[in-house]
């Protein structure tokens, strides 16, 4: 699982727990700009097929923690409960979306979504 929070234009996501271990990173920090727009979307997520671990942690059907290449480009996933997944889509970034587990995507969700609508 992972915590999001917006510092000044920049869109901050930590590792909790053994997350950072699992996944080889502790935090992704993506300026606002470069955020299109997130989603609940845990059929996204709970698809079984992430692509080629670069590197990171695949057990299908249980834990996917780390950054996959796909033909359409760099994910992040850190996700262990696709119910809680939030689908975070990217440009101008070396990933093209961060897919992770947050406590409460909803709120989530409407928070990167409205600060994106009001960033320049």
């Amino acid at each position: 699982m992972v915590e999001i929070s917006i510092e000044e234009d920049t869109l901050v996501i930590d590792a909790l727990g053994s997350h950072n271990f699992f996944a080889l990173k502790s935090q992704l920090r993506v300026p606002l700009t470069h955020v299109r727009s997130a989603r609940h979307d845990p059929e996204h997520a709970e698809r079984w097929w992430h692509g080629l671990k670069m590197p990171g942690t695949d057990i299908p059907g249980f834990f996917v923690a780390g950054t996959f290449w796909t033909s359409d480009g760099w994910r992040f996933w850190d996700v262990r409960h696709a119910e809680n997944a939030v689908t975070i889509e990217l440009h101008d970034e070396r990933l093209a979306e961060i897919i992770v587990e947050v406590e409460d995507p909803e709120g989530v969700v409407a928070m990167i979504n409205t600060t994106v609508r009001r960033a320049p």
